[in-house]
């Protein structure tokens, strides 16, 4: 019977076999209990990914579904959402995720990257200022608003259609892939388009498929993408982009793996399977060869990793170091779920094939087939975990394939399972004869194993494998699987092979009978003709070396006179003037060195005989050392220099080496050793360890415990070190260094010491320093806190007596009085709390209170209290606000009007004519939006020598020819803190010609609620220069009013003089500060919630305790004018009594 078994072929174009997945006991349970696997996408057209029938991305969910053990199904839906909508429903399983790598989800998992691409912009025109069409699909909108913050972005309605929409002119620009906008670039060209590559680790897309919280569907996924058949990727895409394999999967890593790269030197100890040829074995070196040697390799280009091989001398060995933690990854190792829980494998780089070694005939296709038969393994392949997936047969463990094979002549096993590229070995020495040999359709995958202590190495081996394309699978394939073999049953190719080797013996025997008889007769002829042709051949190739030599060569005879010379000797003799001064004959071989010229030569003499019978000379040769002595002079000179510049840094260097933690040898110790540790430099390298005791303890202990782990992340350290000098005692020093690895537990260190017990005394004293003036601060505050109280209580008695006899029956004068006597209160008061304020904000006391406020009715109410004020000193009064301004913003209004009131305050205090203007609006910068608040004036200005100084407590401007101004002067340090506390800045501009602008700048932060600015009129009529009408326009616009000609019945806006000769703005009756318009067109909320104070307590019990006199006796009476019922108590324990007295429902007290 004749059997033909072609072994060789590509594992990319070859037939289908079965392959078990190594899945764990739960994730198999998981695959066992469900029917199917549901993937959807949308019914979108993206070439090559997505087409009216199939594409790129669809074949390779085709390719996974052929390794998953239960059925994937694909269903096309409408759109996006109903993809959204199908996963959330459990409709759908599985869905795809474009874009860069997803942040963490609780209701969402993702699987690892089928396949990534770099991201394009096709575009025309700037893309700075560009309208970008969206699709719902990419998930880079916030990305792209980064990168271009100038630019827009359009959501299409259509996404199929964004092509078209770009070349109408819709958009300016589309963020895609790179593939997939250059297939398009091909298929339908546009002129005026532009293809810009994003070459950034940032923007690689990552093709990925999305699930919902499932776990062990995750590891189902992952594991499936891990055996796609590699190089299969690649190959698909050549069907639609010829040359696309440069355009997918770049190489790219996070700032993690970068870090672990930077800290490990790209150094991966690798340990090998030395049994596993033609995929894994060592070579005479040691080293790593075949198929895996060959994917490492082109690993190593793509990422940087150098291996370094940690010798095996078995499977089990190896495998012992791997879980030891010698090795950081391990080739030739199947996967089996027990080992794929302890190591974590990389993406496969070869689809593997079993066959059956038998003496039987009978075909067999699966080794689910041979259950209870006794099956011999070889340990290269022997995992009873891996073999229980492919049925219950007798495994028994043989050595190799030769023992095997032995074993199954003997009669002791039924067949013998191999891989099938491993018989190309015995089958070269014929040990196949007589044995069947079938291919079954049983396969299984290889990667490589890592030790879970080193994910990110799997993650780097990842980033490689992906690169792997169709041609250099190939090329491996055509490398490590050759395997023809024509087998005829009962033919001993021993026998065949004698026969054959018998025929050509007699064969050339018969030849060489006859070759001999005719050569016989001209045999001493060429004999002759050789001899005389090698010496001249001799003759020749000595002349040719002799002149050949690349140094002068010079052959003397016995009197010492040169007889002959190269051609490098006859160039040194055309060069040097005179004679050449060659050195003395000797009767022995010697070398020395000697001088001609300027240049410097080593020479080599040799005594020879110029004959059998001559006499005796000498082989003279040269060689110009003259460049190596200059080196070696600057050598010199540069240690020299080095070691001068040690000895002249403050403090002292050292070199020394580091092993395994411990202090090895001290390799320099600069001169400033004895001065800074009082130890000589020729001791310290002798007995570095007693210097090293004279550390402290604590101090000691870190520096062995932190400066490994800052050397294997590749950092410099710095440590302060307390040492104990032999004569002054106690110092503290400064180590400063950093490393550099020498092997596997070494490092050299390089440092500097420093002296810096002077610079530790001053930060102790400064800290003692600070400390005082920290509890100066405090006893300050608790001074300023105690006069405060002391002084509010009075003034609270004073201002609410004055408020109470104002509203009794006076004369105008007297009643003119009261109001002086408040006004003169309330500015004590004011004075009182600025200097409260600014001890609370240099305590850090002071905190703040942010709600949504309406700025602009804000601004409005504040510049209206100074409104009087102004006009009396005839200063024009103005508001300017932006319409820009939201309706509700994220601020402390209390602190905003006291930053408001203060700078008002001073503008008005030092101006003299003129006009003070409070203004606001927005300023962008970037991505980050700002809030500004200012106040302009038109006074003296401020001297150059104050502006330094000018936001300083207790500062105030002098004018000449002025009166000095009233205050305390911490009305703008008041202004600082505060925006400084609401993390702002305050600055001032002297306008040219006198007058002055500040600025008060703090983050915007926009209110979440909802309110819209709503008139509550709905006509009016406005009578202003059209100056003032062009700034209210935006305002008007913002209401949704437009101006209509006056008439009666409709509210007119018009502008007049006041008695000062001032403008003011009259709306129904009243006079208002030009620029006042939000107060005019909105309704007042506090009116709409007033109430009838008279009554406010109506049947309230108030407990009142104040130890004050006339304050107790001033809230009594304004209590009682409100309806309660009042009980008075003079101190705590009075308060407690009337307590279990009276029924009490508001107890009133201060807080100090």
């Amino acid at each position: 019977m004749i059997r033909r078994l072609l072994l060789l072929a590509s594992l990319l174009a070859g037939t289908a076999h079965a392959m078990v997945l190594p899945l764990s006991p739960s994730t198999q349970h998981y695959a066992s209990s469900i029917d199917q696997l549901t993937f959807c996408y949308p019914n979108l057209v993206r070439p090559p990914y997505l087409e009216e029938k199939g594409g790129f991305l669809i074949d390779q969910l085709d390719r996974l579904a052929n390794t998953l053990p239960v059925p994937l199904v694909k269903l096309r839906l409408a759109s996006w959402q109903a993809v959204q909508e199908g996963l959330q429903s459990g409709r759908c399983d599985l869905v795809p995720n474009i874009g860069p790598s997803p942040a963490p989800r609780a209701d969402r998992l993702y699987s690892r990257t089928i396949l990534e691409s770099e991201s394009a912009i096709l575009y025309r025109g700037k893309l700075n200022t560009a309208v970008f069409l969206t699709s719902p699909i990419w998930q880079q909108n916030k990305r792209l608003a980064r990168l271009y913050p100038k630019a827009t972005q359009l959501t299409l309605a259509n996404p199929n259609g964004w092509f078209e929409a770009l070349k109408a002119g819709e958009g300016s620009a589309y963020l895609g892939d790179y593939l997939q906008l250059r297939h398009l670039m091909r298929q339908n060209p546009a002129e005026g388009l532009r293809l810009r590559r994003l070459r950034s680790d940032d923007w690689v897309i990552g093709y990925r498929l999305e699930l919902g919280d499932k776990p062990e569907l995750k590891r189902l996924v992952d594991t499936g993408i891990r055996y796609l058949t590699p190089g299969a990727l690649y190959q698909d895409l050549e069907r639609y982009l010829a040359d696309g394999k440069q355009t997918i999967n770049p190489v790219h890593f996070t700032d993690e793996e970068q870090a672990w790269l930077a800290g490990r030197g790209s150094r991966v100890r690798l340990v090998i399977n030395p049994d596993l040829m033609p995929y894994s074995g060592i070579n005479e070196q040691g080293q790593l060869r075949g198929w895996s040697g060959d994917v490492l390799r082109w690993v190593g280009q793509q990422t940087g990793l150098r291996f370094e091989t940690v010798p095996a001398a078995s499977r089990e060995e190896a495998l012992d170091k791997l879980r030891r933690g010698e090795a950081d990854m391990m080739a030739g190792l199947l996967e089996s779920p027990r080992l794929g829980q302890e190591f974590e494998f990389t993406r496969t780089i070869a689809e593997n094939r079993f066959a059956l070694v038998s003496l039987k005939t009978r075909q067999v296709r699966r080794l689910s087939e041979l259950s209870g038969e006794r099956v011999l393994v070889p340990t290269s392949l022997y995992d009873p975990d891996m073999l229980s997936g492919y049925g219950n047969a007798a495994w028994v463990r043989v050595d190799d394939v030769d023992q095997g094979l032995s074993e199954l002549r003997s009669g002791n096993a039924d067949w013998l399972l191999s891989e099938l590229y491993q018989l190309q070995y015995p089958l070269r020495s014929n040990q196949l004869a007589e044995l069947n040999v079938r291919e079954l359709d049983d396969s299984f995958a290889l990667g490589f194993a890592v030790n879970r202590q080193h994910l990110l190495l799997a993650s780097v081996l990842d980033q490689g494998l992906m690169t792997l394309n169709s041609e250099q699978m190939a090329e491996l394939i055509q490398r490590w699987h050759r395997l023809t073999l024509t087998q005829q049953s009962g033919v001993s190719y021993w026998v065949l092979f004698g026969s054959v080797l018998l025929a050509l013996l007699i064969s050339a025997a018969v030849i060489m009978l006859i070759w001999r008889s005719r050569q016989q007769l001209s045999k001493e002829v060429a004999q002759r003709l050789a001899a005389e042709q090698a010496l001249a051949v001799e003759s020749r190739f000595r002349e040719s070396l002799f002149q050949a030599l690349p140094v002068p060569v010079f052959l003397r005879d016995g009197n010492g006179d040169i007889i002959k010379r190269n051609k490098r000797g006859k160039r040194l003799e055309a060069r040097h003037p005179g004679p050449l001064t060659l050195p003395p004959p000797e009767q022995g071989a010697t070398e020395g060195e000697l001088t001609l010229g300027e240049r410097v030569f080593s020479y080599a003499q040799i005594p020879l005989r110029l004959g059998h019978q001559g006499p005796a000379g000498e082989l003279i040769a040269l060689s110009d050392i003259s460049s190596l002595r200059e080196r070696e002079r600057f050598s010199r000179q540069a240690e020299r220099r080095l070691r001068a510049l040690t000895n002249t840094v403050p403090g002292m260097v050292v070199q020394f080496l580091l092993h395994d933690d411990t202090l090895g040898e001290l390799e320099f110790v600069s001169r400033g050793s004895f001065e800074l540790l009082g130890v000589s430099s020729n001791r310290l390298r002798r007995e570095p360890l007693d210097s090293l005791a004279a550390l402290n303890s604590r101090d000691r202990y870190q520096l062995q415990r932190d400066m490994p782990i800052m050397l294997e992340a590749g950092q410099p350290f710095s440590y302060v070190l307390r040492y104990q000098h032999p004569a002054e005692g106690l110092r503290w020093l400064q180590f400063h260094g950093r490393g550099r690895r020498l092997d596997e537990n070494g490092w050299r260190v390089y440092g500097v010491v420093l002296d810096v017990t002077m610079r530790v005394a001053q930060e102790q004293a400064l800290q003692q320093s600070h400390a005082r003036a920290e509890q100066a601060m405090q006893a300050k505050g608790r001074f300023l806190a105690a006069i405060s109280h002391e002084i509010r209580t009075p003034m609270n008695a004073i201002l609410g007596w004055l408020e109470w006899l104002a509203t009794t029956a006076m004369s105008d004068q007297q009643q003119g009085a009261v109001t002086s006597v408040r006004q003169a209160g309330d500015e004590l008061l004011g004075l009182l709390n600025d200097v409260l304020d600014f001890s609370r904000n240099e305590s850090g006391k002071l905190s703040l209170a942010p709600q949504p406020t309406d700025l602009a009715l804000l601004c409005e109410r504040v510049i209206a209290v100074h409104w009087p004020k102004a006009r009396n000193k005839g200063l024009q009064l103005r508001l300017k606000l932006s319409a820009d301004l939201p309706a509700l913003v994220e601020i402390d209004p209390h602190r905003v009007q006291q930053l408001l009131h203060n700078l008002l305050s001073n503008a008005i205090k030092f101006s003299t004519q003129g006009t003070v203007c409070l203004w606001a609006d927005l300023q962008r910068d970037g991505a980050k939006s700002w809030l500004r608040l200012g106040v302009d004036d038109q006074g003296p200005g401020i001297a150059a020598e104050l502006l330094a100084r000018l936001f300083e407590p207790f500062e105030q401007g002098e004018v000449s020819g002025q009166l000095r101004a009233q205050g305390t002067g911490l009305g703008l340090a008041i202004c600082r803190q505060l925006l400084e506390q609401m993390s702002g800045t305050i600055t001032m501009n002297p306008w040219p010609g006198g007058g002055s602008r500040f600025i008060g700048k703090l983050p915007l932060v926009v209110s979440d609620t909802a309110v819209a600015r709503v008139s509550v009129i709905e006509r009016l009529a406005i009578s202003l220069p059209d100056s003032e009408l062009e700034a209210l326009a935006p305002w008007l616009a913002r209401y949704g009013l437009t101006p209509v000609a006056p008439g009666e019945g409709i509210p007119c806006l018009a502008v007049q003089l006041d008695e000062h000769g001032l403008l003011t703005w009259r709306w129904q009756g009243k006079s208002w500060v030009p620029g006042t318009l939000v107060s005019l067109l909105q309704e007042d909320v506090s009116e709409a919630m007033s109430i009838n104070l008279a009554q406010a307590g109506a049947g309230l019990n108030v407990l009142l305790v104040e130890d004050h006199d006339m304050n107790r006796a001033l809230i009594r009476m304004q209590l009682s004018q409100l309806g309660a019922q009042v009980w008075c108590a003079n101190h705590g324990l009075q308060a407690l009594d009337m307590l279990r007295e009276h029924p009490v429902d508001l107890v009133l007290t201060d807080l100090q």
